[in-house]
């Protein structure tokens, strides 16, 4: 598949998301780069995404397209979050939380790479994934773990 397919392909999926939740268009965020070994390269550019950081509605949506992002098996995507001073709790967990949880930790690192995060968004989103790993682990009686002795 071309670059410009991918584009293409990955521009109707979020529209058709986007339509789907009676959203708009999401601006131009995204940027992809092929690497000689054949390697996908995505870079997100999360304060130009349309959907803003501030709500669990946003965090959801953004998810989502980073799960179909995912999907296509990338080398690795980027998330720079220059120029964004603070992102809510909830937005948060929707996208950092939940994705670690359907992916898990290790993975997530290998593939993603979060930039450019000031100390508030940082604290912000560690306090969200840590609440999300103790709901999945602990509190949750249907996924409850058993910890090693």
């Amino acid at each position: 598949m071309k670059k410009t397919d991918f584009n293409l392909l990955i521009e109707s999926v979020q529209e058709a998301d986007l339509i789907h939740k009676g959203l708009e268009k999401p601006s131009r965020s995204f940027d992809f780069s092929e690497e000689q070994n054949g390697g996908l390269k995505i870079y997100i550019n999360v304060k130009s995404h349309k959907t803003g950081v501030g709500t669990r509605g946003a965090g959801e949506l953004f998810r989502g397209e980073l799960i179909d992002l995912y999907n296509r098996n990338p080398q690795s995507i980027t998330l720079d979050f220059e120029g964004i001073s603070i992102i809510g709790s909830g937005f948060a967990d929707e996208l950092i939380g939940k994705l670690i949880t359907k992916i898990g930790l290790f993975e997530f690192f290998n593939v993603f790479h979060l930039k450019n995060m000031n100390l508030y968004t940082k604290l912000v989103l560690q306090r969200s994934v840590v609440q999300r790993m103790y709901v999945e682990w602990y509190a949750n009686p249907e996924t409850k773990k058993e910890t090693p002795s």
